[in-house]
């Protein structure tokens, strides 16, 4: 069966393209093609058609290659552009190279020109599947996966512009911070799916009575965020946006043949300038009042001073905190990392715990930010890296040699003192640094690129191994990875748990193997949690893999005795 392609031909005549047709068709395509000899027709052929393929012979009257090739490379086109020229050396063909043509055929005799077409055209292929896969990692980093609105990013960025301009032009600006009501037990009742239904009609319904001009944003958990940038008369603007939302909102919401639920929410609202100034602050406060509006069981509340005496919760947490990194309430459990290729578990990935005495057993995600906000997260990022190295060395007495991986903080690479710290640590434990991983996130390095690369490249020539975790979220450029001392790439879960089911996902993953394994990195997929997951992991190079399908997260003293089970059938039966 011939192979379609549309080829643009820069030749004198149609003698002169005549040999390049029958090359063409004689190896099999069938070819739509079109031929051009001037520069003007040359730019409009460019930019009314898509080609698959652009042929140049080398001098025609008035146009020559190179400015055929000027001319291509103005339009921006992602195709091959070949020099095929019976009459210029290998020197001319190697010059139009350099200056960007993808190859040369020279001579009469054309019988290289369809190998040179099918390797190029494939290259051509690679290129697109990258640039949708790298376009689609820059879509994520701003949009939630589920909903596809913006995330905090995203509206932080906003507001950021929103205040500049609001300070330029003596405006106010709003935000409103909403909440669905009874989301727990809406989560407790409806399947995941359903949930996500909800979320998506939801975020749908509430952008029909916004402005072009105002952003929604999902944030997290049921919570969502409205940026009126210009709204002078800052208390009516915003109430009337809740009014409008409250009327949208009366209609139920339809998420599965036969099944309705009802969906209302409460606001909590911060004006710019009056209640804040900053984007961080302004988003603060409208969580206060938000907190506040629950809390009084009210629909909708105004940031005032008051509410902020309400936190005071939160810095009892603090002060709990602080008391648990000193009493050893905190404790760590260890997931395993296997090696893709031998199926061996080769480290581990330790993960903090706490132990509230009043609240039970916490995640991270209930301590770990207010660590940061408050100075706690370098004892407490020093207290993790204390007890994995501990463990580590008591696992060796035990035979059991097993790397260790423990994530750092953004503000833990603002610590010109982190690396000294870490030296200590590892002397006192006598585990080599090249045992040690640490995983830092991209948005902590893109937080201050040059302080963060500074401190990596000392870490990096103490012996340590460094990750970049939950790759794909922050979208850090390739060039920043190429220059960082990292040795290794996690693909965040997002991508990893959908990956046999949703194309997009596959692509963006094995796009991100290929240019890891091209950098020189190595890959762990994290969010493992089924055999198909697995298998095309395998099929797709990956190095390392963690995920439940693995192993769920153990306590030290599980951990040996959990590995023996990794003999025989069991490491069998993962795949």
């Amino acid at each position: 069966m011939q192979k379609s392609l549309r080829a643009l031909l820069v030749h004198a005549s149609e003698a002169d393209a005549d040999p390049v047709v029958r090359e063409m068709r004689r190896g099999g395509y069938a070819l739509e093609y079109q031929r051009v000899d001037s520069s003007a027709a040359l730019s409009k052929a460019l930019v009314e058609k898509d080609w698959d393929l652009v042929i140049s012979d080398y001098k025609l009257p008035g146009l020559n290659a190179n400015d055929a090739l000027k001319l291509f490379k103005k339009a921006s086109l992602d195709c091959p552009f070949l020099l095929v020229s019976a009459a210029v050396p290998d020197e001319t063909g190697v010059a139009m190279m350099r200056a960007g043509a993808h190859d040369y055929v020279v001579g009469p005799n054309l019988n290289r020109l369809i190998p040179v077409v099918e390797r190029e055209l494939a290259h051509a292929e690679t290129r697109r599947q990258q640039k949708r896969a790298q376009e689609r990692l820059q879509h994520l980093a701003y949009h939630d996966v589920t909903t596809d609105l913006p995330n905090y990013a995203f509206l932080h960025d906003r507001l950021q512009q929103a205040i500049l301009n609001a300070e330029r032009h003596g405006h106010e600006a709003a935000l409103l911070m909403m909440k669905i009501n009874r989301f727990q037990t809406l989560n407790e009742t409806l399947s995941d799916q359903l949930v996500d239904v909800l979320l998506m009609q939801f975020g749908r319904r509430i952008k029909e009575v916004l402005q072009p001009s105002q952003t929604l944003a999902y944030l997290r958990g049921s919570e969502f965020a409205v940026l009126i940038p210009i709204a002078n008369g800052g208390s009516k603007a915003s109430l009337q946006l809740v009014r409008d939302i409250n009327r949208t909102l009366e209609r139920p919401f339809i998420i599965a043949d036969g099944l309705k639920t009802e969906a209302q929410v409460t606001f909590g609202i911060a004006l710019f300038p009056g209640h804040a100034t900053t984007a961080d602050l302004l988003i603060q406060r409208a969580r206060i009042a938000l907190a506040a509006a629950k809390r009084d069981r009210r629909q909708h509340a105004f940031y005032s001073v008051q509410q902020s005496e309400s936190s005071q919760h939160q810095l009892t947490l603090v002060g709990d905190l602080r008391r648990a990194i000193i009493e050893n309430q905190l404790f760590l459990l260890y997931q395993p990392k296997i090696d893709l290729s031998s199926l061996e578990v080769t480290g581990v990935e330790a993960l903090v715990r706490w132990k509230h005495p009043s609240f039970g057993i916490l995640a991270p995600n209930h301590f770990i930010p207010l660590a940061e906000q408050t100075g706690l997260i370098m004892p407490l990022t020093l207290w993790v890296l204390n007890q994995a190295l501990r463990q580590c060395s008591l696992w060796n007495r035990e035979g059991l040699r097993l790397n260790i991986a423990v994530n750092l903080s953004p503000w833990n690479l603002q610590s010109s003192a982190l690396p000294e710290q870490i030296r200590g640590l590892l002397q006192s434990s006598g585990i080599q640094a090249e045992r040690l991983e640490l995983e830092i996130t991209e948005s902590a390095i893109m937080a201050n690129p040059t302080q963060a690369t500074e401190i990596l490249t000392v870490l990096k020539e103490m012996g340590l191994r460094l990750a970049i975790d939950d790759f794909g979220t922050g979208y850090s450029s390739l060039a920043l990875l190429h220059r960082l001392p990292v040795d290794v790439i996690k693909i965040d879960k997002s991508f990893v748990l959908k990956l046999a089911t949703e194309a997009h996902d596959a692509v963006i993953v094995r796009s991100i193997i290929y240019l890891a394994h091209n950098l020189g990195l190595k890959v762990v997929a994290e969010g493992v949690e089924n055999r198909e997951t697995m298998r095309l992991l395998m099929k797709f190079g990956c190095d390392l893999a963690q995920g439940f399908h693995i192993s769920h997260p153990r306590l030290p003293e599980e951990l040996p005795r959990g590995l023996r089970f990794w003999e025989g059938d069991y490491r069998s039966s993962l795949l």
